[in-house]
């Protein structure tokens, strides 16, 4: 309108997302809308709220999201920064949406979709196993063929303390810890470092 200079223009997309581009205009309310004249007939002026029912609407809707073909539902995203601990922060969002639970209406509940704490423990359980064994096999193989039980000390006590120097320097530079990191950790090491990182 010309004597609002209000314009619309469409949806830009960047990264994945929309945005939508808009002009804004100096009229702020439903009665300035109304008193825009839009011709003049006899001297007299015809204003847009002679011709026309204005009314707030809804925004355009863009998109939808629905669980299991149940209906429509609003979904959520929990974003974890970098650097941080997984573990810790998937415990702070489910106590705080336990928490949150107990404030909703009736009939509304809060659905988990996808939790990462079950990978996260499946993965640190997996390695644990294949390393322990690992572990058992080199000391084994190291006591079979040496026929000396010292010298297969040698690599059961330097591959623990090797892994706590790397784990030092690591974090010391800042570097985190993570499954491809704990790749060639003895079983008990790669558990006790995972927890505490």
């Amino acid at each position: 309108m010309g004597a609002n200079q209000e314009t619309g223009g469409s949806v830009l997309e960047l990264s994945g997302a929309e945005y939508m581009v808009r002009a804004s205009g100096y009229l702020k309310t439903l009665d300035e809308f109304r008193e825009i004249p839009l011709t003049a007939r006899g001297g007299v002026p015809v204003r847009l709220g002679d011709v026309a029912t204005l009314q707030i609407g809804p925004e355009m809707r863009r998109g939808i999201a629905e669980l299991d073909g149940e209906g429509e539902v609003a979904g959520g995203v929990v974003v974890l920064r970098s650097g941080k601990n997984a573990q810790e922060t998937i415990a702070a969002v489910k106590a705080k949406l336990a928490e949150l639970q107990g404030s909703l209406p009736p009939g509304v509940e809060i659905v988990t979709t996808y939790d990462r704490s079950a990978l996260i423990e499946r993965a640190i359980r997996n390695l644990t196993t294949k390393l322990g064994e690992e572990f058992l096999v080199v000391a084994l193989v190291c006591a079979l063929f040496l026929w000396h039980l010292r010298s297969a000390l040698v690599a059961i006590i330097s591959l623990p303390l090797g892994v706590m120097t790397a784990f030092l320097v690591m974090r010391y530079q800042g570097i985190n810890a993570n499954i491809m990191s704990l790749g060639g950790l003895p079983s008990p090491w790669g558990r006790w470092w995972m927890q505490r990182w």
